[in-house]
């Protein structure tokens, strides 16, 4: 889905007001410096007096405004009802992520992240063999296993109207009061991170 963007202009003000930023020159909602499993958000500045640019980056986990991206709790309206699913967008191709690809290819697993590709029309089918990238084959059943967002919207989540609802409070503290995980869901994500940790060290 894509994120609301009146919400992410709340964000960068409040950004810019605690840095004391001036010029936004750039804002990578997945920087894969840090690896595509935990990516950053980064916002690129220039400084007003020399000019030089630097990099304000946060990990995915700890970032305001991925935490309610991720939730799906500010999406456009038009994401909640997509009607470009299962190849409904007329489109000749479908680009998108494919997601626990180490699943199925294990040895394309690089952590910089792999896309999918649909050919939805022989135009698409064409244009995609003359690009000279290396490809992969895989089932639309495969992939939509591992990306449903290909074939079903999101649902809108009930926490949605208390968000838009709020006032008076900094955009951080409301991300903290809604979208705070489960301790089920903390559990699962610190075992996932020992897990994967354990897993280099067994690579090395």
């Amino acid at each position: 889905g894509v994120g609301s963007k009146k919400v992410l202009d709340v964000h960068i003000s409040e950004v810019k007001e605690k840095y004391k930023l001036k010029n936004i020159t750039g804002i990578n909602f997945r920087d894969k410096v840090t690896g595509w499993k935990e990516y950053s958000f980064t916002l690129e500045y220039s400084t007003l007096i020399s000019g030089r640019k630097r990099r304000v980056s946060y990990n995915k986990g700890t970032q305001p405004f991925m935490s309610g991206f991720l939730q799906n709790l500010y999406l456009r309206p038009s994401c909640y009802a997509c009607p470009a699913k299962s190849g409904k967008s007329n489109s000749d191709l479908t680009l998108g992520d494919y997601w626990k690809i180490s699943s199925l290819y294990p040895e394309l697993d690089d952590d910089m992240g792999v896309s999918s590709v649909c050919c939805n029309t022989t135009k698409g089918r064409d244009i995609l063999s003359q690009l000279g990238i290396q490809l992969y084959h895989t089932t639309y059943e495969d992939l939509c296993k591992r990306n449903s967002s290909i074939i079903r919207a999101c649902k809108e989540p009930k926490k949605r109207s208390v968000f838009f609802a709020q006032k008076g409070r900094t955009f951080k503290r409301v991300i903290a009061k809604l979208c705070k995980p489960s301790l089920t869901v903390r559990t699962k994500i610190t075992l996932k991170r020992l897990l994967d940790l354990r897993k280099k060290k067994v690579k090395k």
